[in-house]
């Protein structure tokens, strides 16, 4: 009985193990019909999950005076992350031309969204992002290298839709820490019962 319960889930893990890295990037949206992140965007190797917030950069990312508290920070990988969004999600999606409905509560305004991706600042005068633009009856495009006084993007009256990069662990580390378990679990088993 035991050996068919951990053989179920060695099967399990093992089908986690191998399964396809590469899911297709998936649009998440709130019960308003709003787009308020993506999950499974492939940048080079690394899956990651995206959330959009609403808000001024300092409530977002622990003050906006510290490249330290971005998800990225080098205009390289801001850029890369942001084209992998762009390309995977956002430009053949029902959002692709439609501003208003991407953010929190449709957050963006009404001819252009700005999807921030901030990824250097020297915590004095200036803010350097990397954002997808979502444009009123245009295409969607990437815009890089963005250079924004500090003082626009902490002030509490202008907002912007920030995203938030979190990695998606690896099927194959899930799977290694679920057969771990799993024998750990029945050599335990084995030792009660001798």
């Amino acid at each position: 009985m035991h050996s068919r319960i951990f053989a179920m889930f060695a099967a399990s893990f093992l089908s986690l193990a191998f399964s396809d890295a590469n899911a297709a990037a998936t649009l998440v949206t709130d019960g308003g019909g709003y787009l308020t992140g993506v999950n499974n965007v492939l940048v080079g190797t690394t899956l990651y999950d995206v959330s959009f917030s609403y808000g001024s950069c300092a409530s977002n990312f622990a003050g906006c005076t510290s490249s330290s508290s971005f998800d990225f920070t080098s205009q390289a990988t801001a850029d890369a992350a942001n084209s992998a969004l762009l390309s995977q999600a956002i430009a053949a999606s029902p959002f692709a031309e439609a501003p208003l409905l991407i953010g929190p509560g449709g957050a963006c305004g009404y001819f252009l969204c700005e999807i921030e991706t901030p990824y250097f600042t020297d915590g004095v005068t200036s803010t350097i992002d990397s954002a997808v633009y979502v444009r009123d009856s245009t295409p969607p495009a990437l815009s890089t290298s963005n250079s924004i006084p500090i003082t626009e993007f902490t002030s509490a009256t202008n907002t912007r839709v920030w995203s938030h990069w979190s990695t998606v662990p690896e099927p194959f580390t899930v799977s290694l820490f679920g057969a771990g378990f799993a024998g750990a679990v029945a050599l335990r088993r084995r030792r009660k019962t001798a």
